[in-house]
């Protein structure tokens, strides 16, 4: 996956109050994406809910589009993508 074109799927996700769901190294998940910084997607995935904020190399993200699940719970930080 490209960090660019990664945006703009989060950018639509959210806009339409979506979750994004992608493959990070093969297995498929929803996550809210907070930001791409230093080669990693920030975010919260369904994976792992104990944890608020996980790091996901860019470049071992196989897929990724706009999750037919609504974003059905609060984030306590702001995102990037945010309309």
């Amino acid at each position: 996956m490209v960090a660019g074109e990664l945006s703009k799927i989060c950018e639509q996700a959210l806009a339409a109050g979506k979750y994004v769901y992608l493959t990070h190294r093969g297995v498929g998940r929803d996550v809210y994406p907070y930001e791409i910084r230093g080669g990693k997607l920030w975010c919260w995935c369904s994976l792992h809910t104990d944890r608020e904020v996980e790091g996901m190399w860019v470049e071992n993200i196989g897929y990724a589009q706009v999750s037919s699940n609504d974003i059905g719970l609060a984030f306590p930080f702001p995102s990037d993508f945010e309309p």
